[in-house]
């Protein structure tokens, strides 16, 4: 990867974001002064103070709700064509960012993580060939379960409950392990599987305590269950500085990232709620500590898969 100042540098240059970015917000603030204005003092002719706040609320509500719906997802579209795709691009030449999905639900689900959704979005693709060599494939996901029911009234509705929001990776190796390891996430304040969380199913994955091996660290052990049917492969894999990498991820970026290794595949994946890849909400696009931290998210993710990689290869089976 190059030296950061140099792709800010590059970015800040050829990007037309900023402009963008300006341009927008002062036509959307002037509009929402005008439209204020006008409700206050021309549609509202109340003189009591009550009516007026209560006015002044209700529009505001309606002027974040149009932000929110027009101006922010033609904004986020921008700021990943011209922010992302330069930083994706920039790491590696074999890289490209595309806008379309490049993640199919089959592909998803032979990952073998939740299966039971009924609702599958993908977008904002990443491909390339790491390191010259392993073919790669990185894109948002969303999944949900959407059920119907009907009430003692009869009448019917429906409720939509979200399994997972953020990015999933898929890296195809040279070499074919023989066995399958997976890695899954623990809750907060539970030893297992919260009741939130055996309403997911995974496939192939059990939630017995009796199935998961220890690995050489405390604190990942809080963190996370892992599941294998060779546990001396996944030990030689999983060294103690393949353990700190995942748990330095998840302090940074309070990110935790499951995994499933089986034959010649690495699939990843990790919630984010659409903290990464996405515009900050009160400062520049084009902000200093901000571009930097998502370069720092790409290198972060990269070395995971390197490190990876460089074990899996260097391993003899």
């Amino acid at each position: 990867m190059e030296n950061f100042d140099t792709i800010y540098s590059q970015i800040k240059t050829s990007s037309s974001i900023q402009t963008l970015y300006k341009k927008n917000l002062a036509l959307k603030i002037g509009l929402s002064i005008l439209f204020i204005a006008f409700i206050l003092f021309f549609i509202v002719p109340f003189d009591i103070l009550l009516f007026k706040i209560i006015t002044l609320i209700c529009t505001l509500i309606l002027i974040v709700s149009f932000l929110y719906k027009f101006h922010l997802p033609s904004y986020s579209k921008a700021y990943k064509k011209e922010v992302v795709s330069k930083i994706i691009e920039m790491y590696d030449t074999n890289f490209k960012y595309f806008a379309n999905p490049l993640i199919s639900v089959d592909l998803y689900k032979s990952a073998d993580f939740e299966q039971d959704f009924n609702e599958f979005h993908s977008e904002d693709g990443i491909c390339g060939v790491f390191q010259g060599t392993y073919p790669f494939l990185m894109g948002e996901v969303k999944t949900s379960k959407v059920e119907t029911y009907v009430d003692s009234e009869g009448k019917t509705h429906k409720s939509r409950t979200t399994l997972f929001n953020g990015f999933f990776i898929k890296l195809t190796m040279k070499k074919s392990l023989p066995c399958t390891i997976y890695i899954r996430r623990k809750y907060p304040f539970s030893n297992s599987f919260s009741k939130r969380t055996k309403n997911i199913a995974y496939k192939n994955f059990s939630q017995a305590d009796t199935n998961k091996i220890q690995m050489d660290d405390s604190e990942f052990e809080k963190i996370f269950y892992v599941e294998t049917n060779n546990q001396i492969l996944t030990m030689q894999l999983f060294t103690l500085h393949s353990l700190q990498q995942l748990l330095d991820f998840k302090k940074f970026y309070k990110l935790i990232p499951e995994i499933t290794i089986k034959d010649s595949t690495i699939f990843i994946r990790f919630f984010t709620r659409g903290q990464i890849f996405e515009p900050p909400a009160l400062k520049s696009p084009l902000d200093y500590k901000e571009v930097q931290k998502e370069c720092k998210f790409v290198d972060s993710i990269m070395n995971i898969c390197k490190n990876m990689i460089n074990n899996i290869e260097n391993l003899e089976i």
